[in-house]
């Protein structure tokens, strides 16, 4: 549990931490040496509405695919010098493994409470780049009819449907093609020019430090039975 989300559940301030992904700190993974100067972590998402691979290609920016093996991500995460991440988890990663990374946004799908509550359990500035959203057609038509089913039913807003028919309005190839390339040039400047991010040692340090001792408690109780106990008094 991190700060905002504490405080949005109204829980004692002392229970949040961190994203308990920073565990991984805890693990000897070996040594790994980094081959790729940037590589870029679209949200998993993201890859589904247009191809990102493409883009890195031309941007000249190696492309790690959010979807893969845990170990592959870690792995190509391990092997970069520096990481543009829509992922959050690619950040919270990055940052738990000291490769210095920058928070990217090209759509809406990506929720700014949850990076504003990763970064101010470690003191750090949200303050993501932004690039342009892009949609295949095929993603664009589903987008728009599910979005639409979800608007007779009350789900959604109206809002929601300029969303989803600005998705489909942008998907035809010319209009794409070109959104496409801007985005070529701005990841390739976003490679040469953002300044990387990276949580200060002491307090990735320290959050880790107090994870393991959460984590360590979790095990003693449940030992104990008191889990055990709690659900047969509930039953």
């Amino acid at each position: 549990m991190k700060p905002r989300s504490a405080r949005a559940l109204a829980l004692p301030p002392d229970l949040a931490i961190i994203d308990p992904a920073a565990l991984i700190r805890t693990v000897d993974l070996g040594a790994e040496s980094a081959v790729h100067s940037v590589s870029y972590i679209p949200h998993w998402r993201s890859d589904e509405y247009w191809s990102w691979r493409s883009v890195c290609g031309e941007a000249g920016v190696n492309y790690s695919n959010p979807r893969a093996d845990f170990e592959d991500v870690v792995r190509e995460i391990r092997r970069s010098e520096v990481v543009l991440t829509e992922a959050m988890h690619g950040a919270i990663l990055a940052d738990a493994l000291r490769v210095p990374w920058v928070s990217v946004s090209a759509y809406k799908h990506i929720l700014e409470f949850k990076w504003l509550d990763w970064c101010e359990s470690l003191g750090i500035e949200y303050r993501p780049a932004r690039l342009m959203p892009l949609y295949g057609a095929e993603p664009a038509a589903a987008m728009l009819r599910a979005t639409a089913r979800n608007a007779k039913r009350g789900v959604v807003s109206r809002s929601a449907m300029r969303v989803a028919a600005f998705g489909v309005r942008h998907a035809s190839a010319p209009i794409t093609s070109l959104m496409a390339a801007r985005n070529v040039r701005a990841l390739a400047r976003l490679a040469r020019e953002a300044e990387p991010q990276l949580s200060s040692d002491d307090a990735i340090g320290s959050a880790t430090a107090r994870l393991q001792a959460r984590l360590e408690q979790l095990k003693a109780d449940h030992a104990a039975g008191r889990f055990v106990q709690s659900v047969a008094a509930t039953s």
